[in-house]
């Protein structure tokens, strides 16, 4: 059975990605505006997971964010029925901001990040 690498993306978590396993104090606050302009250069970033008051978020490079719940419908969007990921599990998932909307990176930009061939 061949799966198309959209649907991979949207099924793997990449477990040990993830360098911050607790979530530290040093997740910046940022509007959703804030972050498609910080992270617009990338191809990916990660989510990691959220809780009662935010959304968090790190990058390839290490940055690492943190969005208000209110601002974000992503868990409602594109993981439902998925279980809650806790940004301390040490998995996340890969996600793109376009159009001020999260959304699932581009599958072919990624297969030409990751070598990976169709």
């Amino acid at each position: 059975m061949r799966l198309h690498l959209s649907c991979v993306l949207l099924l793997i978590f990449t477990v040990g990605c993830n360098p911050h396993k607790n979530p530290p104090v040093s997740y910046k606050q940022v509007t959703l505006t804030e972050l498609e302009r910080e992270t617009k250069d990338l191809v990916y970033f990660n989510y990691l997971g959220g809780d009662d008051g935010f959304e968090y978020f790190s990058t390839p490079d290490g940055r690492q964010y943190k969005l208000p719940i209110a601002e974000s419908d992503f868990r409602k969007r594109l993981l439902p029925g998925m279980p809650h990921l806790k940004p301390d599990q040490g998995a996340a998932l890969f996600v793109k901001i376009t159009d001020g909307k999260l959304r699932l990176p581009d599958p072919e930009k990624m297969r030409q990040l990751f070598g990976m061939r169709e």
